[in-house]
């Protein structure tokens, strides 16, 4: 019987470039028994001030580089919620900032991503357009539902506000039942 020889590469090439081998990941829990501060994220952050992650950001966008792949990736129609997303989590993993200061930016990055886009004549995608059209479905669903409402069923709901507004003192005063 002959043997079968297995070739396989048991190095990974990592998208860094680094490599490493298949068999070095962490095993389970591992990271509950391992000193903290090991990682970025495990140490407190660089910033601590939105306006200094902003400060930050503002000279990271107007670099020339930066600036050209903000433009290319614009350009290719990726929407600006992906990018700023991308640009958060780099922020988290390098341990720049916490993710509820990710969550603070956010909006911030979003609308200079956009004045960036404005200024460079360019069209943009923010990602949140078809979020928006199903609200405007959901409104205007609603405002028809509104206007098939009988106009009888209308008036006496307004009788019943006005007179609990009248028998109570106005809509703001304490109920009857908690009165001493």
């Amino acid at each position: 019987m002959e043997s079968i020889e297995l070739d396989f590469n048991e190095e990974l090439s990592l998208p860094s470039g680094d490599t490493r081998s298949m068999f070095e990941k962490p095993v389970p829990g591992q990271s509950l028994t391992e000193d903290p501060g090991r990682y970025p994220w495990d140490k407190p952050p660089q910033y601590t001030n939105i306006d200094d992650v902003m400060q930050m950001y503002m000279g990271i966008v107007t670099d020339d580089d930066t600036m050209f792949n903000l433009l290319n990736a614009l350009e290719a129609k990726i929407p600006v919620s992906q990018i700023v997303q991308a640009m958060i989590l780099q922020g988290i993993g390098e341990g720049l900032y916490t993710p509820d200061m990710g969550l603070l930016i956010m909006e911030e990055l979003v609308m200079l991503i956009i004045n960036i886009a404005k200024a460079a004549g360019l069209e943009y995608r923010t990602g949140y357009e078809k979020e928006a059209k199903q609200n405007m479905v959901k409104l205007a669903k609603a405002r028809n539902e509104l206007m098939n409402i009988n106009p009888e069923t209308l008036e006496a709901a307004k009788e019943v506000v006005e007179e609990k507004t009248t028998e109570a003192g106005g809509l703001m005063s304490k109920p009857e039942s908690m009165e001493e």
